[in-house]
């Protein structure tokens, strides 16, 4: 891993906290298979399962049992078996490989949802929660999407980011109301969005930028149809909300005071703005504006493997026409990642180490006719 920026709190893990200009190596940190950043704390998650953190540990976001900031990495305390992970501004949580979830650190609104606002220097899970298969973290609640499609919230609910149809902050999981089928999650600063299976988006909470991206700027305590966009296979959220399409285009919207919607402004945009290319003169594509056929790429050595009850992992290798590796995007049940050799994308957060071509595609639900469909597109134009 490597970090650059701020380092006033050691969040770049090179045992100072001298702000660098360039990147610099986190020290005696190897085998990650991904990462999340806090607002001064960093996250790693191992191959092995383990959670390793530094950084500011004022409120325990580091997890190692102490307050002590750290400016190299430490390991989390009794905590194993991890797949995925989520750090924002004071809190962490991961997600073990039994569908459970673990958070620490900041507790203040609940968003560890253990049913207290007591602080935790070490993990303690979500009370009655269970069947998870992505996370996400906003600044003071957290998001699940559980194996049927339904998501879980739990913390602060000012401004009705948890999509229960209240305001009232909750200590443990509840269910967003009227949402069901949701492939994947991003929780915002004080907002919270979804990509459903037939790629729409619906977002809820705060609108004051136009987040939401409903053509308003008034806050919605339940889900809203993101107006304008379709097809979409990824999302984030922080002050503003962006997403990638399954042609490659990414669009964004909300907060743009520093320009963060790349449309050319910095003007807030209530509804969906495609983002600009280099020198403003055509729009940034992941993919070729047209895909290209795939009737001479397919997918190879493809495994199958039930990780737990309704929850799958899918990986193998892109090859092109003479049955070599290809570079390209393997895409299926929302997530997505690019083939194209380690330091690849995944189209849903983390970065992907696997040699040229092969593809490994965790934590799918299936089409609700039990089936898992993957879509595979190669192109000699990506780097």
């Amino acid at each position: 891993i490597w970090g650059w920026g701020d380092n006033s709190a050691g969040q770049l893990g090179d045992g100072t906290t001298i702000t660098r200009l360039i990147p610099v190596p986190v020290t005696n940190l190897t085998g990650i298979i991904a990462i999340s950043a806090g607002d001064i704390h960093t996250v790693a998650l191992k191959s092995d399962g383990t959670v390793w953190t530094w950084g500011n540990n004022e409120h325990g976001q580091l997890g190692d049992g102490t307050t002590t900031t750290r400016l190299t990495p430490v390991q989390v305390t009794n905590l194993t078996g991890v797949v995925a992970i989520a750090g924002r501004w004071r809190h962490t949580a991961a997600l073990k490989s039994d569908g459970t979830v673990w958070g620490w650190g900041d507790n203040s609104a609940g968003q560890l949802g253990d049913g207290t606002t007591a602080n935790r220097l070490t993990p303690v899970p979500v009370t009655g929660l269970t069947g998870v298969i992505t996370i996400s973290t906003g600044d003071i609640h957290t998001v699940a999407l559980k194996s049927d499609g339904t998501v879980w919230t739990w913390g602060n609910n000012e401004h009705g980011q948890l999509g229960d149809g209240t305001t009232t902050t909750r200590l443990a999981p509840i269910p967003v109301t009227n949402l069901t089928s949701v492939v994947t999650i991003a929780g915002g600063w004080r907002h919270t969005a979804a990509i459903k299976s037939d790629g729409t988006i619906w977002t809820w909470g705060d609108n004051g930028r136009g987040q939401l991206g409903d053509g308003a700027f008034s806050n919605r305590l339940t889900p809203v149809l993101v107006t304008g966009v379709s097809s979409s296979v990824a999302i984030a959220a922080a002050g503003h909300t962006a997403a990638i399409k399954n042609d490659g285009t990414i669009w964004a919207w909300g907060d743009n005071k520093y320009g963060q919607l790349g449309d050319g402004t910095i003007t807030n945009r209530a509804t969906p703005v495609q983002v600009l290319g280099p020198g403003g003169s055509s729009y940034l594509t992941l993919l070729p504006a047209t895909p290209p056929s795939t009737s001479s790429t397919h997918a190879i050595n493809l495994t199958i493997i039930e990780v737990s009850p309704s929850r799958y992992r899918l990986y193998g290798t892109l090859v092109d026409a003479n049955n070599q590796p290809a570079c390209g995007l393997a895409l299926a049940s929302g997530r997505c990642v690019f083939t194209c050799g380690p330091g690849s994308p995944r189209c849903e957060g983390g970065i992907n180490s696997l040699p040229f071509g092969q593809f490994d595609l965790t934590d799918l639900p299936t089409e609700t006719d039990g089936t898992l469909n993957l879509q595979t597109f190669a192109s000699g134009s990506m780097p």
